[in-house]
């Protein structure tokens, strides 16, 4: 899950057209890195994205979750003449095959990776935090 940083502030300083440009360069990049047919991406609220990586490690989602930050942060947005810094922050998790009696829902997910994002956010914005999950009783 990814949060783009600071963007009341993009819209307020820059107005919402800017706003719009900065979410299209943050989709295109995340979409840019995606495989084809394997790997998808969707807006999750308004500054929110979800990516996710079937069948892929935990270390190597956080590897790519890394590139994304690195890229959106080294790629500034141009709107009405100005080069407008944008960063994002993501909270990463994901789960090691099933375990018996372990039972994960997609809410559990999400719930798990939004945790994550609001550590990445309280510990300085613009970082990926992320670890697996935890065993938890079916939600």
């Amino acid at each position: 899950m990814g949060d783009i940083d600071h963007f009341k502030a993009i819209n307020d300083t820059h107005g919402h057209h800017a706003g719009d440009l900065v979410l299209i360069s943050i989709s295109r990049a995340i979409i840019d890195a995606m495989r084809d047919r394997i790997d998808w991406v969707c807006r999750y609220g308004g500054k929110e994205f979800i990516v996710v990586l079937p069948e892929t490690r935990i270390e190597d989602g956080s590897v790519v979750a890394e590139r994304l930050r690195a890229k959106i942060e080294n790629t500034p947005v141009e709107a009405s003449g100005t080069s407008i810094p944008v960063t994002m922050s993501f909270g990463m998790t994901g789960f090691i095959p099933p375990v018996r009696g372990m039972k994960i829902t997609m809410k559990y997910l999400i719930e798990s990776a939004d945790s994550m994002l609001y550590r990445a956010k309280n510990e300085g914005r613009n970082r990926v935090v992320g670890g697996p999950v935890e065993n938890t009783p079916e939600r």
